[in-house]
């Protein structure tokens, strides 16, 4: 009976213990993909592709739209506005007005990170999040959204948005 009992004190400290490096390893990596987004970036392109409802192309890119994406310490900001906006001023729908804006808190998970929106410009995007699996190309930061049919949004297909790195920090 005290060696059954001695045997399983200490698998489970062995267990504890291997649960322990597994978590600090996870960490260290999540740590150091924060420390490789940290800086500014500007916004080169956005292409969406969908399947579902209907197959579709749609594509934002400079010079007809610019922008700027900020990650600081798991915090993030992103501002993208269209250049010129002739139906600002007599439109009733949120697209027309050309700008977006959101910004929160993000952490590394998985290959991605998860941004929650704690800010945003639509009232509707507020307390949110989006899952983004990131590359990493030279001074590009590639971004890709995966979409999935639900109830508040019947997209399928994926968002690519492809930003610059500005700071050489």
């Amino acid at each position: 009976m005290y060696r059954t009992a001695l045997v399983a004190i200490v698998l489970l400290a062995f267990l504890t213990c291997q649960s322990d490096t597994k978590s600090f390893a996870e960490k260290k990596k999540a740590n150091n993909l924060l420390g490789k987004l940290n800086g500014v970036y500007g916004f080169v392109s956005e292409s969406t592709v969908l399947i579902k409802p209907r197959k579709e192309i749609l594509r934002r890119s400079e010079p007809e739209w610019s922008g700027v994406w900020h990650f600081q310490n798991s915090h993030y900001s992103r501002i993208l506005m269209k250049r010129k906006r002739d139906r600002f001023y007599n439109s009733t729908k949120l697209e027309d007005l050309g700008f977006e804006g959101f910004s929160g808190t993000y952490k590394a998970e998985g290959q991605g990170i998860l941004l929650n929106q704690e800010y945003s410009f639509s009232p509707y995007d507020v307390g949110g999040s989006v899952y983004l699996e990131y590359q990493v190309k030279g001074d590009r930061l590639i971004l890709t959204q995966s979409l999935f049919p639900h109830v508040e949004d019947l997209r399928e297909g994926t968002i690519t948005i492809v930003l610059r790195r500005l700071d050489k920090s």
